[in-house]
């Protein structure tokens, strides 16, 4: 009985025409040309095919089924550039339990592979894992994003990185971080004012999350930098970028760990009985403390979007501005009524809190700053700026 196709006669034109375009380019590419002349074939239902030359697909050692990266040009051209494997994808990171008598050592070792950007981790002990090990491995896995555990033995376990790169963009990742950063800032600044607990758990289950984004940012940042073509495909604008976007990597996740550390303190206090509702500030305080609370939340918006949109002015407006804010925590700080022990606690940690997130919107403004000045010449004299050669 014969094969009824399922292909449209139409569609199977279209596959013939492409085959046939395909051999006249594979014997006109047999010189030694390194510019080509391509007819646009159609393929399938309203696609359009390229056929891209032979001397360079062996040159870079594509295959089927490889990627490309393709952008598009600001003069309207399209640039086509081979995305690699790299070693760290290739090869399999191993951790030998029997070599290794660090704390954590073997969890820490499995995030540092991770950030190194290999795929594939195997942890090994010839007279088996001990419990502690085992659950070292697992916890610390469980902390990163993609990651799944294959072979789940005692003496050999195996875990392999499922993520797929160029579907998550470092710009698109720090949006992520950011936004949770900014819900647990607010959250845990409540939590302090209000003595508000729901608030205070809230802030310690959202810490784990920040911390899967920024260990994916720099796996990201990591991967880019061994790249320049992967850097681009991953949105960052240029190598030395990747400096800047490493450093307020660390600044957001060190704002969710300050806020996580203060709300831990407020329920340990709780459950300890050192604090006891009602535990609120005195109205003067509280009232000084949310204004102090609304500044930093809008500080710290606004120094994310002048590094986001590389914006000089707003840069140097949140560095400005942080000062002032510095200053206004100090006054408060020197406000705090020490008659009543609760109070004292919370105002106190309130004011430490506000402190470091005063001096980490300043950091985010200084290299929100610093960036911007790797842009055009002409735009740098607009501000006052200028380069010259040196003669």
């Amino acid at each position: 009985m014969k094969h009824r196709s399922s292909k449209s006669a139409a569609d199977e034109e279209a596959e013939e025409e492409l085959e046939e375009e395909e051999g006249d380019a594979k014997q006109a590419d047999s010189g030694n040309k390194r510019s080509f002349e391509r007819m646009l074939q159609k393929s399938g239902r309203g696609s359009i095919a390229l056929v891209l030359p032979h001397p360079w697909i062996d040159q870079a050692g594509l295959k089927i089924h490889d990627r490309i990266f393709l952008k598009w040009q600001q003069d309207g051209s399209l640039r086509i550039a081979p995305l690699k494997q790299s070693d760290m994808e290739r090869w399999v990171f191993v951790l030998d339990a029997n070599q290794t008598t660090l704390v954590h050592g073997l969890g820490r070792g499995i995030i540092s592979a991770y950030i190194e950007g290999f795929n594939k981790m195997k942890v090994t002990s010839t007279g088996g894992l001990s419990k502690e090990q085992y659950d070292d491995v697992i916890a610390h896995a469980s902390k990163l994003i993609g990651l799944a555990v294959m072979g789940d033995a005692m003496n050999n376990v195996i875990i392999k990185c499922y993520l797929d790169p160029f579907k998550n963009d470092v710009p698109q990742l720090f949006v992520r971080m950011y936004s949770l950063s900014s819900v647990m800032l607010k959250d845990s600044l409540d939590a302090l004012i209000s003595f508000n607990q729901d608030s205070a758990r809230r802030v310690a289950k959202l810490d784990s999350e920040i911390d899967k984004l920024y260990y994916l940012i720099l796996r990201q940042l990591f991967t880019a930098a061994r790249d320049p073509i992967i850097s681009e495909a991953l949105r960052i604008a240029r190598p030395l970028n990747i400096v800047s976007d490493r450093t307020l990597a660390h600044l957001i996740e060190d704002v969710g760990d300050v806020c996580h550390n203060s709300c831990t303190k407020l329920l340990k206090y709780s459950r300890s009985g050192t604090l006891k509702a009602p535990a609120a500030m005195a109205p003067d305080l509280e009232q000084k403390a949310a204004v102090l609370r609304d500044t930093i939340c809008s500080l710290y918006d606004r120094a994310f979007r002048a590094y986001s949109l590389t914006d000089r002015s707003a840069a140097n407006m949140v560095i400005e501005d942080s000062r002032q804010f510095e200053k206004a925590v100090d006054d408060f700080e020197s406000s705090i009524a020490d008659s009543e022990k609760s109070q004292g606690i919370l105002s106190y940690a309130l004011a430490g809190e506000l402190a470091l997130l005063g001096r980490h919107c300043r950091s985010m403004g200084e290299i929100a700053f610093n960036r911007s000045i790797g842009v055009d010449k002409e735009d740098l004299l607009c501000e006052g700026i200028g380069i010259e050669e040196d003669t």
